[in-house]
């Protein structure tokens, strides 16, 4: 007698294997295609676009390590207190490819936010999320509003270059998690964390996005139950919270020692609370309603009553948190909770930074709340009567995010479009009028950038940094007195300012006071002991004076400061035959042929060597 055949037990669409849910097809691609040619269409025109006047000078047009392709200043040195030098050596490539045409940077911002939509697609499909809506959560995801910041702003390499090596971490981890193969994710993810910490010190939060994974997929998951590996789920990721740890703890003393972590405001304690609470609360709401962006948002000299009452927001994510943990709603706790992990480490407690918000501060952290959305609609959309409408519904939600990104990333065309918009937003912004004045000085329009400048004077009258800066659109023409007027107004108000005292000497040099020029150029030396230009001022007053021993001084501390500069070097040769030390002049210029390469330079100062 045969034996009875066992009834198949039902199995539902939650209980299916993590490791069943996803099948990885060609179909797959034709869901993420939609955020794709989202992308393109929102961001392309930014290969048409200039570099801006908002550190893409520091980190790519100035920089010693970009512009001469050396791998120590690269690896060794920060840029503006924050260590990020992969990103750097990006720009080194670039620089070494096209100089400073901006198009191809442009372009591999581009590019790379592209590879971390397909990511977040199919990290969403391996949590939880049928095609559709990971389609919905990858065009979120692409083309929301405060993306523009991380992709149309050069110097945001590192966000998007960072987020590829961490989403690339997170897919990797689940899949080796729902495959059950235990041996060696660790190498994987642990290289894509090195990596995504190279890139960006936001990477620290990435073993607690691990946790919150954990949590999401796993529905035996308690914070004191064992994990998979027989660990607490915590102590699992202990070799990455060390990791984490030590980069933060470097990446705060970097930071503070170049001055990054100075408090301009005079918030107490309890006020600074109020700052990242108040962020806290602003991003949770732009997340659904992007509403008055802005590049630069400085801090108000007064908190609005709106940051003291964000504590009520704070305290209620998570107390939903909280009571999703308890009573099991999974899908509310994990969206608020990738969130807050992402961005708790970005608000400014500290006082870092010029403003109180940053839009690329979300570009990870808003990955948790796209998926929440994403989720809700897989569940709402499950009942037919509703399916129509709200297909209707997010279709509009996305066109109108869409033609919102659009506009905001015409803002950042270059620093004139991009200084206009925060003057006009936040027309008490000294920054923001200081800024558009440097642009519109390098475009020759003088007239208008003194006057933006007096206007920045007006609204920040503290700052000494804007009658350096007037100061010098004197000195470059010719206005003497005025320049020197102006910087002795910066001294007054900013008697700690090097660069005020730098300056000023460099004008009373140009009048012929010497005396007073020395004296300025030794105080700002003193403030500012790493200031190339003050070396350079003073060893030409010395060698005007006839001071060739102490021009040669300065010499020596400069060649020290860049060794790599082959007109330092060959000047220093001719100081050296002034003074009477033909041979080693010989030997210096020597050198800086072999520097120069075969550069312009180089046949030149073998015409000069050839003449002594």
């Amino acid at each position: 007698m045969a034996s009875p055949k066992k009834k198949k037990k039902k199995v539902k669409a939650s209980q299916v294997a993590p490791s069943q849910a996803l099948k990885p097809s060609r179909s797959e691609w034709l869901f993420v295609l939609p955020a794709i040619l989202l992308t393109l269409v929102v961001f392309g025109q930014t290969m048409g676009y200039d570099f801006v006047n908002w550190d893409d000078d520091v980190n790519i047009l100035e920089n010693r390590g970009v512009t001469t392709f050396n791998l120590k200043t690269i690896f060794t040195e920060t840029v503006i207190g924050n260590y990020n030098p992969l990103p750097i050596l990006t720009f080194a490539i670039e620089h070494a490819m096209v100089g400073t045409k901006a198009g191809l940077y442009h372009f591999n911002n581009l590019w790379l936010h592209l590879l971390n939509v397909v990511l977040v697609y199919f990290l969403g499909r391996r949590l939880k999320l049928d095609q559709v809506p990971a389609a919905l959560l990858a065009c979120l995801f692409a083309i929301h509003p405060l993306r523009v910041e991380s992709v149309a702003w050069v110097t945001e390499r590192k966000d998007v270059l960072f987020t590829a090596f961490y989403f690339g971490a997170l897919l990797l981890y689940e899949k080796h998690r729902q495959s059950g193969k235990q041996s060696s994710w660790h190498w994987g993810v642990g290289g894509l964390f090195i990596l995504a910490l190279f890139s960006k010190i936001q990477a620290v939060s990435l073993p607690l996005s691990m946790i919150c994974l954990d949590y999401l997929r796993d529905d035996k998951f308690k914070l004191t139950a064992p994990f998979s590996l027989r660990l607490h789920p915590v102590l699992a990721k202990a070799p990455y919270f060390l990791m984490s740890l030590a980069v933060g703890l470097l990446g705060v003393y970097f930071l503070g020692r170049d001055g990054s972590l100075t408090d301009a405001t005079n918030y107490n304690f309890i006020d600074r609370l109020a700052v990242g609470a108040y962020a806290y609360a602003v991003y949770l709401v732009k997340a659904i309603i992007p509403y008055e962006m802005s590049p630069l948002y400085p801090y108000p000299s007064k908190l609005p009553v709106q940051a003291y009452l964000s504590f009520a927001v704070v305290l209620a994510a998570v107390g939903a948190m909280i009571v999703g943990y308890m009573k099991q709603w999974r899908g509310i706790t994990f969206a608020l909770a990738f969130f807050t992990v992402n961005v708790m480490f970005m608000l400014q407690v500290l006082g870092a930074g010029q403003g109180y918000l940053a839009d690329r501060f979300t570009y990870v952290g808003y990955f948790g709340l796209f998926w929440g959305m994403a989720y809700l609609f897989q569940q709402v959309s499950a009942k037919k009567a509703m399916k129509k409408g709200l297909l209707a519904g997010v279709g509009v939600y996305l066109l109108v995010l869409t033609v919102v990104s659009f506009q905001q990333t015409r803002i950042w065309r270059n620093g004139g479009t991009l200084w206009t918009h925060v003057s006009k937003l936040y027309p008490k912004a000294g920054t923001a009028h200081g800024n558009l004045a440097m642009f519109l000085r390098d475009g020759g329009e003088t007239e208008l950038a003194m006057g933006l400048y007096k206007k920045a004077i007006e609204v920040d009258p503290k700052s000494g940094s804007y009658h350096n800066s007037l100061g010098k659109l004197f000195f470059d023409n010719n206005r003497d007195a005025d320049a020197i007027a102006q910087y002795s107004a910066g001294i007054n108000v900013e008697p700690t300012l090097g660069e005020l005292y730098i300056n000023r000497g460099a004008a009373y040099a140009k009048t012929g006071k010497y005396r007073e020029a020395e004296i300025d150029l030794n105080k700002g030396i003193e403030l500012e002991p790493d200031n190339f230009n003050a070396y350079l001022n003073r060893s030409l007053l010395y060698y005007t004076q006839g001071r060739l021993n102490e021009s040669l001084a300065d010499y020596d501390i400069m060649m020290r400061m860049r060794p790599e500069n082959h007109d330092l070097l060959q000047q220093r040769g001719a100081i050296k035959v002034s003074n009477g030390d033909v041979a080693g002049g010989k030997a210096d210029i020597q050198a800086a042929i072999q520097l120069a390469g075969r550069s312009p330079e180089a046949a030149k100062y073998q015409e000069y060597l050839n003449g002594l």
